[in-house]
């Protein structure tokens, strides 16, 4: 069983990989610090989104994010660590390009959970400006975001 302070140094370095892949678009990277059994959650739960496994996400990605956003920048303002818990809390302004040059900027939480040791994520919960990110959505539905 690992000390709290490795555990809650593997969390910390996962969380740091985390938002560093995020704001690179690196998804291998991300991945990496994820366990098999990862599930992403988007909330709140009014926009109805179910519970995604790691195939879900990739598609996800791959089908909407990548393709939705110019440019992605995740910065963080406040982060909390619990190493006996396992879990990660992080509150971000986040900033989007969509193709067509719009600017969007909204607030996030990031809520996750760890394996036993912290060095893989388990779970990730995003909640974010429902409002904003619908906007988003929208904007690039109805052809401004080329």
């Amino acid at each position: 069983m690992a000390s709290t302070t490795t555990v809650l140094e593997n969390i910390r370095r996962v969380v740091q990989i985390t938002i560093d892949s995020l704001n690179a678009w690196d998804y291998e990277t991300m991945m990496a610090v994820r366990s098999s059994d990862f599930e992403f959650r988007a909330l709140p739960s009014s926009l109805e989104q179910k519970v995604l496994n790691s195939d879900e996400f990739r598609a996800l990605w791959h089908n909407l994010l990548t393709p939705t956003f110019k440019s992605f920048k995740i910065i963080p303002s406040q982060r909390i660590f619990d190493a006996e818990g396992k879990k990660a809390m992080v509150y971000s302004s986040l900033k989007i390009t969509i193709p067509s040059g719009r600017e969007f900027e909204y607030d996030m939480i990031q809520i996750m959970s760890f394996n036993e040791d912290g060095s893989l994520m388990t779970r990730l919960e995003e909640f974010f400006d429902s409002k904003a990110y619908l906007e988003v959505l929208e904007s690039v539905q109805n052809g401004h975001g080329q």
